[in-house]
């Protein structure tokens, strides 16, 4: 085994939105299961930001930031088999799932509770215990760690346009990406209504995280729509559409919600839709039914019936519940 040292230096988000810190930390040996990765390249992305601002639900701080790392390992716990020293890994954001509880039983490994590979200490630096398979990948042929040469990276030269995922606005895959996202968190809100089986702490759990999900990515949404002007009309439909299911399927979930605390959330919930619904409605409203750009006319009616849901809550106080199959819940 290499020596190693007793710390290390290491940029720390020391708090909930606070600026990055360079701190010394100090270097855990690998427990049971585990090995210690020497990092060689680590992705950093958007998902570094949420995890600043606490967005995905997980406030333990402080935490070092990145993710998606390629490295080499230097140390290895009892009982990680198939792994060696000095063997060339990869690994991935949620350091690999435990194939037992009840999300993954579902089919979401993505939305199991937190793990030790996406809690504090961040893969940049971190004990990684996950299985062979989710680790080992076959040494690279080349001996850059990075899209581009080491020289030119050191150099501050950075990614040229081939190496990067960005689309032009005009692309209409990027579209597709985040339809197909707002639709997968559409599905998954509408399976988490019907489930019968889960306890309540298990949903309670589920909401949230579907809440602050559904929250990220029309707020990632909006702002995308702004800065490249590209029309997300659909997209905000779905996820809008599947955050005013989820809240009002809790608000006459059952006798054991908190009535108060449920009702907040809808209001807050159709006025921060009704604000993202308007400035699009304006926008096409202007477009003639022959334009390219111009919606359906299910979309106008969703985005109808949005504003005047929130306008009736706002001047009423009241929810409209209707009567759903299992128990009683609002639906706009």
């Amino acid at each position: 085994m290499p020596v190693l040292p007793k710390t290390y230096k290491a940029w720390v988000i020391p708090s909930v939105g606070a600026p990055l810190e360079l701190q010394e930390v100090e270097l855990k040996l690998p427990a049971a299961g585990e090995i210690l990765v020497r990092v060689r390249a680590c992705g950093v992305c958007f998902t570094d930001v949420a995890v600043q601002k606490s967005e995905l639900g997980n406030n333990l701080f402080p935490r070092i930031p990145g993710h998606e790392i390629i490295g080499d390992i230097v140390a290895v716990g009892e009982g990680a088999q198939g792994l060696s020293l000095g063997q060339r890994i990869g690994g991935t954001w949620l350091g690999g799932h435990d194939n037992v509880c009840r999300s993954c039983r579902r089919g979401s490994q993505a939305g199991q509770p937190w793990k030790k590979g996406i809690a504090p200490g961040g893969p940049l630096h971190m004990n990684i215990d996950s299985p062979r398979r989710h680790l080992c990948t076959p040494d690279p042929a080349e001996t850059h760690y990075l899209p581009i040469s080491d020289d030119d990276w050191n150099s501050g030269v950075g990614c040229r346009l081939p190496y990067t995922v960005s689309a032009p606005t005009n692309n209409k895959m990027g579209k597709f990406a985040r339809l197909a996202q707002a639709s997968h968190l559409l599905a998954r809100v509408m399976r988490h209504i019907c489930d019968t089986q889960a306890d309540s702490h298990f949903l309670d759990t589920e909401k949230g995280m579907l809440d602050l999900a559904l929250r990220s990515l029309l707020t990632l949404t909006v702002a995308e729509e702004q800065q490249c002007g590209i029309a997300y009309c659909s997209p905000v439909a779905f996820v809008s559409s599947a955050l005013l299911l989820l809240h009002s399927f809790h608000l006459g979930a059952s006798p054991s919600v908190n009535k108060e605390s449920a009702s907040y959330c809808y209001r807050e919930v159709t006025e921060l839709t009704c604000k993202v619904t308007l400035p699009i409605a304006r926008r096409l409203k202007e477009l003639s039914s022959s334009d390219a750009h111009a919606p359906c006319p299910l979309l106008l009616d969703w985005m109808y019936r949005s504003v005047i849901a929130y306008n009736t809550v706002r001047e009423t106080d009241t929810t409209v519940l209707l009567s759903g199959k299992r128990r009683s819940s609002a639906f706009l």
